[in-house]
C-alpha cells in the first residue's frame, strides 16, 4: 500500500483485521491456487507433506482431483467475495481495493495453465 495516497491508520487497521473477508480470500485463492499447480512437485521432487491438497485428500479422505476440484470451487467463492468486497461500501477507498482486485486477476493469469508466477 505504499505510494497510495489514500493509505493511512484506517486503511492499514482495515487489511490487518482478522475478520476481513476481502483480504480472507485473497489469502485462500493464494494458497489453493498455488497448491493446485504445485502439489505433485512439492510432494514428489521437494518431499514437502504438508501442502494444502495432502492435508485436504487425508481429512475427506478423497483422490487428488477430488481435492482440486473442491479446491477449484473454493477459488470460485474466493472470487465471489473479492468482487463483493469491491461492489459493497468498504471503511477503504477504491484505490486499496483495486490492488487486491488487481493481485487476484494477477495470481489468476499467472495460474490458469501452469506455474509462471
Amino acid at each position: 500500500m505504499i505510494g497510495i495516497e489514500e493509505s493511512d491508520k484506517n486503511a492499514y487497521e482495515w487489511v490487518a483485521n482478522d475478520n476481513n473477508k476481502f483480504r480472507r480470500a485473497l489469502q485462500i485463492s493464494t494458497r489453493l491456487s498455488n497448491d493446485i499447480l504445485t502439489n505433485e512437485d512439492e510432494e514428489i521432487t521437494r518431499g514437502f507433506t504438508a501442502t494444502a491438497s495432502i492435508c485436504y485428500m487425508k481429512q475427506c479422505n478423497v483422490l487428488r482431483k477430488e481435492a482440486i476440484k473442491a479446491f477449484q470451487a473454493m477459488i470460485a467463492a474466493a472470487w465471489e467475495d473479492v468482487n463483493e468486497g469491491c461492489l459493497r461500501p468498504t471503511p477503504v477507498g477504491m484505490p486499496i481495493m483495486r490492488t487486491g482486485l488487481d493481485y487476484q486477476r494477477m495470481l489468476d493469469f499467472a495460474y490458469k495453465d501452469n506455474d509462471d508466477y
